[in-house]
């Protein structure tokens, strides 16, 4: 570990003896790190999480930027919230792509425009990187285990939007990708994406459904076939 944990729990130290104040911005892997190399820093500090947008909002960070020049179609405008699932980063980057790819002809984004992008986005190992800061921090924290559920959850989602039942998500794990855990394990994994509102619950009667926000995030894993490079 690069970061001296000695040097962390002084700066805590005057952190609350009230000589210091901090703003520590990280991802996810932040808290594990602060658990893991006992730095004791994080429970002494109020946690702001930053969330996804919700729906007006990512409506208006869709199609403010470019008003007057570039016109999308209301069902489109829609989808796209729902490929992004509200995340900042991607409503930038799939909307700088569409951009790019309209600004030598028609100013109007249409359904077939929408589309063609969908296709290049989750074609080729190219775009790896762009999705990679997604669910990287999955990869590493728990064993890797988040990361397998996230991938479940992909393998099984065939159609936009799907929600996985969670008995099918435990039966991938354990048995297609021979992870043989327990289930208070898979949960606290499916819990950990939750918290990072890359996966979302649904209850439908006495069933928990699980989906992946980003649907166009579902889309590139299935793509890759990721799923069965972990088998």
């Amino acid at each position: 570990n690069p970061i001296d944990s000695g040097l962390v729990r002084y700066l805590g130290s005057l952190v609350k003896k009230g000589l210091l104040q901090l703003i520590i911005c990280g991802r996810y892997q932040l808290i594990h790190l602060d658990r893991e190399s006992n730095f004791q820093l994080l429970k002494i500090m109020t946690e702001i999480e930053l969330p996804t947008l919700d729906d007006e909002s990512a409506r208006k960070a869709i199609q403010d930027p470019m008003s007057g020049i570039l016109e999308y179609e209301t069902s489109e405008v829609q989808r796209l919230v729902l490929l992004t699932g509200g995340n900042p980063y991607l409503i930038n980057y799939i909307c700088s792509e569409l951009v790019e790819a309209k600004m030598h002809s028609a100013a109007r984004i249409t359904e077939k425009h929408v589309e063609e992008l969908e296709l290049r986005m989750t074609t080729g190992a190219m775009r790896e990187p762009h999705f990679r800061v997604l669910y990287e921090d999955f990869e590493k924290i728990e064993g890797g285990i988040p990361w397998k559920v996230l991938l479940s959850i992909a393998h099984n989602a065939q159609r936009f939007r799907e929600a996985i039942d969670w008995e099918t998500i435990v039966q991938a794990c354990n048995q297609e990708l021979g992870l043989k855990v327990s289930r208070q394990r898979l949960h606290q994994a499916i819990t950990s994406l939750r918290t990072s509102q890359i996966v979302l619950e649904r209850r439908q009667g006495k069933d928990l459904k699980y989906l992946i926000a980003p649907d166009i995030l579902r889309q590139w894993l299935q793509s890759q076939s990721l799923f069965y490079k972990q088998t």
